[in-house]
């Protein structure tokens, strides 16, 4: 917010942003750790800043692929908590959810199934569409 209203930066990148926040508090909520209640408020405050976003990206892939990549540049072959196959469906399976609902309402939201995307093309689809999108930006506030 204070980025928003300032002029220190023209561009921000937040790895994570509150869209993320979104995804996770389902997770609470399905392990019964947070209310649906408490889930609504929690969405509501950190949704009252999408505004400030231009683009939130929400990009996911098929889990045997994603364990191939963690596995790739991870330090350990251990699996985690949430760095195993049956984690990452439910978290595909999430954030999937999280967009379908929210999309509508947040045009800001891209979806991008990256399982057949080799990573410079991935660099090359994410840097096109930021570009156009501060293209579009910039052109409507001129």
């Amino acid at each position: 917010i204070d980025y928003a209203h300032g002029h220190e930066a023209d561009i921000v990148i937040f790895d994570r942003g509150i869209f993320d926040v979104i995804g996770w508090m389902r997770y609470w909520v399905k392990k019964g750790m947070l209310t649906p209640a408490d889930e609504a408020l929690i969405n509501g405050f950190f949704l009252m800043f999408a505004s400030y976003m231009d683009r939130s990206y929400i990009m996911t892939c098929d889990p045997d692929i994603a364990m191939d990549r963690e596995l790739r540049v991870a330090l350990s072959d251990q699996l985690g908590e949430t760095t195993n196959p049956a984690s990452i469906i439910k978290l595909v399976q999430r954030y999937q959810e999280m967009y379908k609902t929210l999309s509508p309402q947040f045009p800001q939201l891209y979806y991008l199934d990256t399982s057949e995307l080799r990573e410079q093309e991935m660099v090359e689809i994410i840097a096109g569409d930021l570009l156009t999108t501060l293209e579009k930006k910039a052109g409507q506030s001129t």
